[in-house]
């Protein structure tokens, strides 16, 4: 494990956004005028992601863990199943082929809204076992996980509910507040 400084969003230098964010059909554009006025505001750079079929850019692009280290996982979560859904979604390598992103990749399957920074550590919920069909006891995959992340990693249970989305979905980000 690795271990360096962990970066966290507000270390960051940029906020990347999906065009989509700012369409009629499947965004919010006033939404989306109002937070880059806000940004703007705050002199805080934006840039537009190319080629993305969904604004929920945290779920499926890659982590930023140190200041020139990216990890590009599989996205593929359980919950976007049926054909629409796979329509859906964005091709990372696509959209990173043109950032000039020197990515490491890795096979284990992830949903970025299901990491948070949290000091040195990165928490997530154990729905990364399932996602990766291994039991969530198994230390081999928590060993790899944190081997793949360089950083210790925190596992809170998850209990899915239907009716709640932080539930429902496994996000870590809606629960822990950096």
């Amino acid at each position: 494990m690795k271990n360096d400084r962990l970066l966290h969003d507000k270390d960051t230098n940029v906020v990347y956004l999906s065009p989509v964010l700012n369409t009629e059909k499947y965004g919010k554009p006033e939404f989306y005028k109002e937070l880059m006025s806000l940004l703007k505001g705050m002199d805080i750079e934006t840039r537009e992601l190319k080629c993305t079929r969904d604004y929920w850019a945290r779920d499926y692009m890659p982590i930023q863990l140190s200041e020139n280290e990216f990890l590009k996982y599989h996205y593929c979560p359980d919950y976007l199943i049926n054909k629409d859904d796979i329509d859906s979604m964005t091709d990372v390598p696509k959209v990173i082929s043109g950032m000039g992103l020197n990515c490491r990749s890795t096979n284990l399957i992830i949903d970025g809204g299901n990491m948070v920074p949290c000091g040195p550590y990165i928490v997530m919920t154990d729905k990364v076992f399932s996602e990766n069909r291994k039991k969530k006891d198994d230390a081999d995959f928590k060993a790899l996980l944190e081997s793949e992340l360089g950083h210790p990693v925190i596992i809170i249970p998850w209990t899915p509910y239907k009716d709640d989305d932080v539930w429902t979905f496994g996000w870590i980000h809606q629960m822990v507040w950096r």
